[in-house]
């Protein structure tokens, strides 16, 4: 009987599940199946079988996961940038968008085409690093999960060991959490109305910051992502991964005109 039957779902049984559900427009596996049980289909068929819908279920669901995400980013607005951050002397350093400012915006649009999200750390982190994780789950049952990795911030003598951590992780799962969806932010306006520079008038072309200066200034502004690195390493990796450099450049090899536009492409993804 299970010889018989195998040969049959085989070559015949196939060809009769499309000719009963000749009015199905796609392979129907339930069909064959409710075929299989009515047949009585040996273990091994019928296991066979349930492998077969587990992987169209998978191929459909991540189908529908794919389509959905391409919908939410040709509808999600561009995020601003509300909170600024000063320095020492007052001026603007940089601005950026807190993590609840991001989520208030996009949450309508997750909502809408069937996305909730699970934040998580790496428990085995390197010491002086925190990776963050962000499980992304489609209604028809995809999940992808997005992963970043970060170094921990510079100490300060107000805060804690778990302060430090906290701040890291804030940093990292806001970054993760716009990697997976495809986020993105506003950048900055460095002439008030138009994203690009100030044209330089012969005044500023007299004090032309020199490479030293630039290196300098680009190290200060990768702080958030270098932590407490004495070295360029962890600085170029990011650079790297968030695609601000080439893979075979390296800071502070730069020129003064590779160095202003990496410096406006830090900007814009710090």
């Amino acid at each position: 009987m299970s010889d018989t039957f195998a040969l049959e779902l085989n070559e015949k049984s196939m060809e009769k599940a499309r000719k009963n559900y000749s009015e199905i427009p796609a392979f129907n596996i339930e069909s064959i199946f409710q075929l299989a049980i009515e047949k009585q289909g040996t273990a091994e068929v019928l296991e066979r079988l349930m492998g077969i819908r587990r992987e169209l279920n998978a191929e459909a669901a991540k189908k529908a996961f794919d389509e959905a995400m391409a919908a939410f980013q040709a509808e999600c607005p561009v995020i601003d940038r509300p909170k600024s951050v000063s320095t020492n002397s007052g001026t603007k350093a940089y601005s950026y968008a807190p993590f609840e400012h991001i989520i208030q915006i996009v949450k309508p649009y997750l909502n809408q085409h069937g996305f909730s999200y699970t934040l998580d750390t790496d428990t085995e982190s390197a010491q002086g690093w925190v990776i963050a994780k962000c499980h992304v789950t489609h209604s028809a049952g995809h999940v992808m999960t997005s992963t970043a990795k970060f170094p921990l911030g510079t100490k300060t003598g107000i805060m804690s060991e778990t302060q430090v951590f906290a701040a890291a992780l804030t940093f990292a799962s806001r970054r993760v959490f716009c990697n997976a969806f495809g986020i993105v932010t506003s950048g900055e306006d460095l002439n008030g109305a138009t994203a690009k520079e100030k044209p330089q008038g012969p005044s500023s072309l007299a004090s032309e910051p020199t490479v030293k200066e630039y290196a300098a200034k680009l190290w200060e502004l990768l702080k958030p992502v270098r932590g407490t690195a004495k070295t360029w390493v962890a600085a170029n990796a990011w650079m790297v991964d968030e695609c601000i450099i080439d893979p075979d450049e390296r800071a502070p090899e730069f020129t003064p005109e590779r160095f202003k536009e990496v410096i406006l492409k830090a900007k814009g993804k710090l």
